[in-house]
């Protein structure tokens, strides 16, 4: 099993920010409140590891987009990074599946029109996560 018995494993994200993974600055000042506070006095500081989630990079490509807008880009892309951010899982299966409903559900706010069709070129099909990783969206081009 991992991690090893008797041992216990922290990691964790930053909410609301641009980038959820934390640096290792971060991951050591969580590391140490949790080493000095929380650690019970019969528990060696050796068997509570504190870490950051490893970064999967998630890259999307479409071939086409209609209507084709700035606002449309825009709320796919924002669609998207509050997808990985609020249903995605580390470690799991990232779903194609629920990747497209992310990206189905964009609406361009200046000229009031929903999405009507995409072609994606990537991801198609649902993406297997490393055990430690968590999805982060990394780019997002446009083929047209």
């Amino acid at each position: 099993g991992y991690p090893v018995e008797g041992r216990t494993r922290i990691s964790f994200l930053r909410e609301n920010d641009a980038d959820p993974i934390p640096s290792a600055a971060e991951v050591e000042q969580v590391r140490a409140k949790i080493h000095d506070q929380l650690v019970p006095a019969h528990t060696l500081i050796e068997d509570v590891e504190v870490l950051a989630p490893e970064r999967y990079n998630l890259h999307v490509k479409f071939r086409s987009i209609t209507p084709d807008t700035p606002g449309m880009r825009t709320s796919i892309t924002n669609n998207l990074i509050e997808f990985l951010a609020v249903k995605a899982a580390w470690g799991g299966v990232l779903y194609i599946e629920d990747v497209r409903c992310a990206i189905r559900e964009a609406y361009d706010g200046d000229t009031g029109q929903g999405l009507d069709r995409y072609e994606l070129d990537t991801p198609t099909l649902d993406i297997g996560l490393p055990v430690d990783a968590f999805p982060v969206l990394s780019s997002v081009s446009w083929s047209i």
